[in-house]
């Protein structure tokens, strides 16, 4: 009979998965010499500890490195809050959603408000569910596609007149936005890759100022995801029309 063969990536990961892992090794070990099945075991110490120490639950190529592999065993993961483990399990459309509503970006718009005190903001983004969280931390007014025209012609004349210094916009800012008194716009998701809605958010809203002012266009991404493929896809667009861009870690705000 024809030896088989399995290659299987090993993650104990935490807590009682460190125990009961090596103990289902052995079971394994022993039914394989009953059926003439032989293993190759590759063990990964990806886990909240890993975490800890390195800021993620697992290196960036971590599925490249196991995709060749026959099957995966996986032992228990410990208390994990910030979406890492829900994006490793997500398919490619999840993945990027999960990067672009990351948490973890709520923070950074407080530091951009606090960097930009006194200035006229917009907060654009992709996802309602997103906008309407980040909108309640804020305190801020937000305008989407079902706004009536009213209310939104409302906010949009505090805006301009100063009454209001910051506002939530859905993807209906791509068109029928005109605040030339903005001069920030903080943008928290977009569409994939699209180049189109990036120079639209440019072109229409952070036109020149009417005082004069420079105008400042943050796209908030998420590093080592789907959400940082896209940006950089958005980016080279606008390099190519002549834009200059900086990329400014998340612990260089202050």
């Amino acid at each position: 009979m024809t030896e088989k063969h399995y290659r299987i990536a090993v993650i104990p990961g935490d807590g009682i998965g460190k125990e009961v892992v090596p103990e289902g090794i052995r079971v394994l070990e022993a039914a394989g010499r009953m059926h003439g099945i032989s293993f190759k075991w590759d063990e990964y110490p990806w886990s909240c500890e890993y975490r800890t120490k390195h800021g993620r639950m697992m290196p960036p190529d971590a599925l490249q490195t196991i995709r060749h592999h026959d099957a995966i065993f996986f032992g228990a993961c410990g208390s994990v809050t910030d979406g890492s483990m829900d994006y490793a399990l997500a398919d490619q459309r999840k993945k990027f959603r999960i990067g672009s509503e990351n948490p973890r970006k709520t923070p950074v718009i407080h530091r951009l408000l606090e960097r930009h005190r006194g200035s006229r903001v917009l907060v654009i983004g992709q996802y309602l569910d997103q906008l309407r969280k980040v909108g309640k931390e804020l305190r801020a007014p937000l305008i989407t596609g079902k706004t009536p025209n009213r209310d939104r012609q409302e906010l949009y004349g505090l805006f301009k007149e100063g009454e209001i210094d910051l506002l939530l916009v859905s993807k209906v800012g791509n068109f029928a936005v005109d605040l030339p008194e903005a001069n920030v716009l903080i943008q928290i998701s977009g569409t994939f890759g699209s180049r189109q809605e990036e120079a639209q958010r440019l072109g229409r809203i952070l036109r020149p100022n009417l005082n004069g002012a420079m105008s400042h266009f943050y796209s908030l991404v998420t590093r080592d995801t789907r959400d940082q493929e896209f940006a950089e896809k958005r980016q080279r667009f606008l390099t190519e029309q002549g834009y200059a861009y900086e990329i400014i870690d998340e612990g260089a705000l202050g």
